[in-house]
């Protein structure tokens, strides 16, 4: 049996899609766990129909407690042997499942994201899969860190926890959970705590999962603890690879992540265009970030990894220039302007 969890808070107009593609699967033995996350759209009522029509389906309810919560309830009672997460206005190709079912020695599966709903259920299906024993964990890890693609025009998505299948002994036996305390990220800490307890992985390189991007995604809303959140973040992925014996051996990789962690924060959030505070409360927020111990220990490493503007624009923030900074930010953002969402969700 394979175990879906989909977390739903407020996707009424994508739900009917979103749950469809994962009851039209070619594989039917399944059970899907649909987490309401006290939604005020009236998705609940569509999920107690698909619930009434189809006995896999399982609705739990609770309280607005953020998508973490959520996921952390549908491991609570699921029962498949593999765990899957889809998001509320997401979906998956027809034989996603079905190609999780066929393995059974591998620890976790990654699937490609698709580049349309379409690419799901067009062109080849039949790539050769990629199989990786107990010596290619660390480069996991590392591309959870710092991600890079296995192959060249690969699509998986290593920040995310959709497009994947987790074994749900290795959850449980564990104890792994998401983080509530993280709005932002939380999928990196799961994938980073579960791939240092999986000894192998398989990659199908076939588009298996679409991301719907639409309006209301978290870079319009900029919630004012969100620099909390990322230092949080940053300290979570320390304290995950000390307590695991792994931080000198990722040490380079941890830093990779944290310098470009820190550069997307002055991007994306204390800069970016949609940040309604004051130019003197975004400098405040730069002296904040700057006082992070981790943001410390990585500045400190900053000229000896990364491309040249990367560290152009932290030597100037290291040195407090946060009027340097703020144009170079500027600048970052004129360039990307057609781009879209600046933050994944």
């Amino acid at each position: 049996m394979i175990s879906v969890i989909i977390p739903i808070y407020n996707a009424a107009p994508y739900l009917r899609r979103t749950i469809g593609s994962v009851l039209r699967s070619a594989f039917e033995d399944l059970e899907l766990i649909l987490v309401d996350d006290g939604s005020t759209d009236g998705g609940r009522s569509i999920c107690t129909e698909y619930a009434k029509r189809d006995r896999r389906v399982k609705v739990l309810s609770q309280e607005n407690s953020g998508v973490s919560t959520a996921r952390n309830r549908g491991l609570e009672v699921c029962r498949g042997e593999w765990v899957v997460f889809v998001d509320a206005d997401d979906c998956i190709s027809p034989d996603f499942l079905t190609l999780i079912a066929g393995e059974e020695d591998a620890d976790l599966l990654l699937f490609d994201f698709a580049g349309s709903e379409e690419a799901l259920t067009s062109g080849p299906r039949t790539e050769k899969v990629l199989r990786y024993g107990p010596a290619d964990m660390p480069g996991l890890a590392e591309r959870i860190l710092a991600p890079r693609q296995l192959r060249e025009n690969g699509h998986v998505n290593f920040r995310s926890s959709n497009g994947k299948a987790f074994k749900r002994t290795i959850v449980q036996r564990r104890g792994l959970r998401f983080s509530p305390e993280l709005s932002y990220g939380e999928d990196k800490l799961f994938n980073l705590e579960y791939a240092l307890q999986a000894e192998n992985y398989t990659y199908f390189p076939v588009p298996a999962y679409f991301y719907e991007t639409h309006s209301g995604s978290l870079s319009q809303s900029l919630p004012p603890e969100l620099l909390s959140v990322f230092m949080l973040l940053m300290e979570k992925l320390w304290a995950v690879l000390d307590e695991a014996g792994q931080f000198p051996a990722m040490e380079g990789a941890y830093a990779e992540f944290a310098l470009n962690f820190i550069e997307h924060t002055l991007n994306n959030l204390i800069f970016n265009p949609s940040n309604p505070n004051s130019r003197q409360e975004r400098y405040s927020m730069c002296a904040r970030l700057h006082r992070s111990p981790v943001c410390h220990w990585a500045l400190k490493r900053n000229l000896r990894y990364g491309h040249l503007q990367r560290k152009v624009h932290l030597l100037a923030f290291d040195l407090g220039w946060y009027h340097a900074v703020d144009a170079l930010c500027a600048f970052n953002h004129a360039r990307r302007r057609k781009r879209g969402s600046c933050l994944p969700k």
